[in-house]
Formats: C-alpha cells, structure tokens, sequence
C-alpha cells in the first residue's frame, strides 16, 4: 500500500513493492516535492528511468486498487506526464518488454527493472550524490 512520510516539509511518497520493503516514489519532477512552492521549491527534469520506474509503480499500484484495470488517463494523472508523453513512455516500455502489449500490465521483466532500480541503481546515484535520498 500506498503511503507519504513528510520530513521536514518534504512530501515524500513510497511504495511496497511485493515484500521488499518500502521505496520512495518519483513524484513530480523530483525523487521528493516541497510541500509548498511558496518555500523555494525546485522542480528537477526526471530522467528516463525515474518516469519508467513511476510509469510502472503507478500501475501495479493501479491495479491493486482497482481490481487490475488501469485506466490511462488515472496513470496521466499519477505520473505527472501530458496524454502524449505517456503514450510515448508506454511505447517504449513495450518495445522493451517492461509491459505487455495488449494491456496496461507488468511484465515479469517489469517488476524486475523495479526491484533492480529501487534497490541497486537508486541507492548507487544515492551514494555519489546524484539523487536527494531522505530516511
């Protein structure tokens, strides 16, 4: 399940990904958002990995709440991505085996990028300063 820890004014959203433990969400165009952008907020561009690993916690997280459909236009509004940038993200997830090619679902290749990105590749940018990691 879904949850949001705020530290210090700092939303910052994470998820369980299948008994891994909890990581933190991509969330607007940075790892965490200031809760106000009356205090000095700066959004950061995502990279393509940050969009892919939102694209698709978005819809494991999606499917859980609704049964296993995902509606596309809920998934817009998650990921934070105008209608044609998504469909392009979702296009190239296919094309790469991340998610199936007739419904919006997570391919078993899919949960592994996840598992790799939350557990490997985050925590290596974490540890040369690349990315704003908070407990």
């Amino acid at each position: 399940p879904a949850c949001v820890i705020v530290v210090g004014g700092w939303v910052i959203p994470s998820l369980e990904l299948e008994g891994q433990g909890k990581f933190l969400l991509p969330v607007g165009g940075a790892v965490a958002t200031r809760a106000s952008k009356s205090q000095g907020a700066v959004r950061k561009r995502r990279s393509e990995l940050e969009i892919a690993a939102a694209i698709l916690m978005a819809i494991l997280d999606e499917q859980r709440v609704e049964d296993g459909h995902v509606r596309k236009t809920r998934l817009q509004a998650r990921v934070y991505l105008s209608w044609n940038c998504l469909n392009t993200h979702i296009e190239r997830l296919r094309r790469n085996g991340l998610l199936s090619t007739e419904e919006l679902q997570v391919t078993d290749r899919g949960r592994s990028f996840l598992r790799t990105y939350f557990t490997d590749v985050r925590s290596v940018l974490g540890e040369y300063g690349f990315l704003n990691l908070h407990p």
